[in-house]
């Protein structure tokens, strides 16, 4: 009897187990739009799709990534970059339309022919090496005209040797060590207006709250004065008060 219990709980657990990836797979669809295959997946069985662009079948030169794709009879919003344009060379600019949330790992990693990208208010995701070994990449345009947040990772605009100026949105939140690394023709980093949680200050990229951080541990300052006439001096914000220097 006992052996009979264990053989059909453990049919029943196949058959649950078959029935859920049998549910994702069939969740998992790709499309063609114009010269780029998008494909519909999910990372599990409640989870939302995922809409990315995972290859590109064109001739290069300037392009403007697609912004819906229809799969099996419904249209869906493309919302990501996957790894679809890594190692490409003829490509030369891009246009990344509003409604794209994440430019995805090694996405145009080693497009060396890549000049200039346009990256939209709706972007809150650059991961890294995105636009590593971009060698000719000298314009990055962000459009900050949104509430959203934006983290760059890691390696995200590495070795970008053509890159001579950045000017960052006021909307970046959060950054990874290296972001820029091996830019060596860079020579200007600069923030948008109304930064909160970055400074560029002589072209070097400060973490404010970092920043204020290490200044009251260094005990540099006797009053709050004196902290925020220097703050005000360096990072040109407006500093609230600080409870602990008074």
């Amino acid at each position: 009897m006992k052996n009979l219990f264990k053989k059909t709980m453990i049919t029943m657990c196949s058959a649950v187990m078959l029935m859920g990836i049998g549910a994702v797979s069939a969740n998992a669809a790709t499309t063609t739009v114009g010269d780029f295959t998008v494909d519909r997946s999910k990372s599990g069985y409640s989870s939302p799709y995922v809409v990315s662009i995972s290859a590109y079948n064109g001739e290069g030169g300037k392009i403007t990534l697609p912004t819906t794709a229809e799969i099996n009879g419904k249209e869906y919003q493309i919302t990501s970059v996957g790894n679809a344009f890594e190692g490409n060379e003829s490509i030369t600019g891009v246009t990344i339309p509003d409604g794209y949330t994440e430019i995805g790992l090694s996405a145009f990693k080693d497009c060396t022919g890549l000049q200039s990208v346009e990256i939209p208010g709706s972007v809150d995701m650059i991961s890294s090496s995105a636009f590593s070994g971009c060698t000719a990449l000298n314009t990055v345009n962000f459009d900050d005209d949104t509430a959203a947040s934006l983290t760059i990772n890691l390696g995200a605009f590495a070795n970008c040797t053509a890159l001579i100026s950045i000017e960052l949105p006021a909307r970046l939140s959060s950054t990874r060590y290296n972001f820029l690394y091996g830019c060596d023709a860079l020579t200007s980093i600069t923030m948008k207006d109304g930064a909160q949680k970055f400074a560029a200050v002589d072209n070097v990229l400060y973490n404010v709250s970092s920043a204020l951080t290490e200044k009251l541990r260094s005990q540099e300052y006797d009053n709050l004065d004196g902290l925020i006439a220097d703050v005000k001096k360096q990072y040109d914000i407006v500093i609230e008060a600080i409870a602990a220097l008074d």
